[in-house]
């Protein structure tokens, strides 16, 4: 069992994160279609599909009755809790660079993109990979917990790699994802993960791939809060 986030029900899973999902209260799941009983009006969204029946929800609306826990909706408080390692109002906080060239992490007092001008700046200077990272002894997780994590990133239009890459390190799994952002323009990018029992680990956000001498990547206003939806306790779903 994963969390109480999962559901298991007979039908196909072929469901790709994203799409939503309603509450059949006579067979008492979560469908993509084909509701047969009575809906509560709760509905999920898919975040993770996980082998070949199980899916991991996120984002339940709707109330619950009876033997069903009442619906409670919402994120919790900030895992990062200094608000400089958040919006780098000051300096670049307690992020730290991972590299393996001579590519640098700085603070960025200059205005970009009309965007906000305190950003951390990652800058190639020979390197295969460059990451800027804060450690899990500066934000706070909790075992079997699912997290929501958003950064707003930039890349300049004379970049030669513009793919940006967010990753956890450690835990129980290693979450990584591509993002292609526009360049030129600042974009907020949504980041979903998984603490199981482990929670000894880091956070990462970087380029996706090789890049090359002089390109940048900015990023600002990160925030990871943990997914407070209520367990679901009828049925299948659970």
């Amino acid at each position: 069992m994963r969390t109480g986030l999962s559901t298991r029900t007979g039908i196909s899973f072929s469901k790709s994160p994203g799409i939503k999902l309603n509450f059949d209260e006579q067979t008492g799941s979560f469908s993509p279609g084909g509701i047969t009983g009575a809906m509560s009006g709760a509905t999920a969204t898919v975040l993770e599909e996980i082998g070949g029946e199980t899916l991991t929800l996120t984002g339940v609306s709707g109330t619950f009755e009876d033997n069903e826990i009442i619906y409670r909706s919402g994120l919790g408080a900030e895992a990062i809790t200094a608000q400089n390692d958040r919006d780098f109002n000051t300096n670049i906080g307690n992020w730290t660079v991972v590299k393996n060239g001579s590519g640098t992490l700085a603070w960025n007092e200059d205005l970009i993109g009309g965007a906000d001008n305190k950003q951390a700046l990652l800058t190639c200077d020979g390197d295969a990979y460059l990451y800027a990272m804060i450690d899990q002894d500066d934000f706070s997780v909790s075992a079997n917990t699912f997290y929501k994590a958003t950064t707003n990133v930039y890349v300049p239009a004379g970049n030669t790699l513009k793919d940006v890459r967010i990753r956890t390190v450690t835990f129980d799994v290693e979450y990584d994802s591509k993002y292609s952002p526009t360049d030129n323009t600042q974009t907020s990018v949504e980041f979903y993960f998984h603490v199981a029992a482990d929670i000894t680990g880091g956070f990462r956000v970087g380029f996706y791939g090789d890049p090359t001498n002089g390109d940048k990547l900015y990023f600002d206003d990160i925030s990871i809060k943990p997914i407070t939806n209520a367990a679901l306790a009828n049925g299948t779903v659970y």
